[in-house]
């Protein structure tokens, strides 16, 4: 991220001129425009270059090729602004910077549900109930059919 600070207002700056720093910055920087955005912030004026790096390497070499190519003046600034055909007073030197922004994934689908251990808890869970009830059928049975009755 680039950061400058000029003279003027954010209304001083039309979309072609906006369009003319973001090619500029592209080129300057060997980087696609589609890259590099610039927002004008008021503060005197702010003008906020982003460039979108690839990889940390690619993000250095843009930092360095920026800072050398903007200068350390703020007159070095103008002249490398007023290049871009966009006609700015730089008040103060650059401030060239890396950020680093993790991309966030949408989050990972729920656990799939254990259908088998369900139908297995349940299975395990009745099978010994009826062999029970079963086994206690059969006692009484068992024990009903020896029971005599005086006559």
């Amino acid at each position: 991220m680039i950061e400058i600070l000029a003279e003027g207002s954010v209304s001083d700056f039309t979309e072609d001129d906006i369009t003319d720093l973001q090619n500029f910055f592209a080129a300057q920087l060997g980087v696609d425009p589609s890259k590099v955005t610039i927002v004008i912030v008021p503060a005197s004026v702010k003008i906020v270059a982003t460039i979108i790096a690839d990889d940390m390497a690619q993000a250095e070499t843009l930092r360095t090729t920026a800072t050398a190519a903007l200068g350390s003046t703020p007159q070095a600034v103008t002249s490398f602004l007023r290049s871009s055909g966009v006609s700015v007073r730089a008040l103060d030197v650059p401030v060239v910077q890396t950020k680093v922004v993790v991309l966030v994934g949408p989050p990972s689908p729920p656990p799939a549900v254990p259908v088998g251990a369900i139908v297995g808890g349940v299975i395990g869970g009745i099978f010994p109930t009826l062999i029970a009830a079963g086994a206690y059928y059969m006692y009484k049975k068992k024990k009903m059919a020896k029971t005599t009755y005086p006559a």
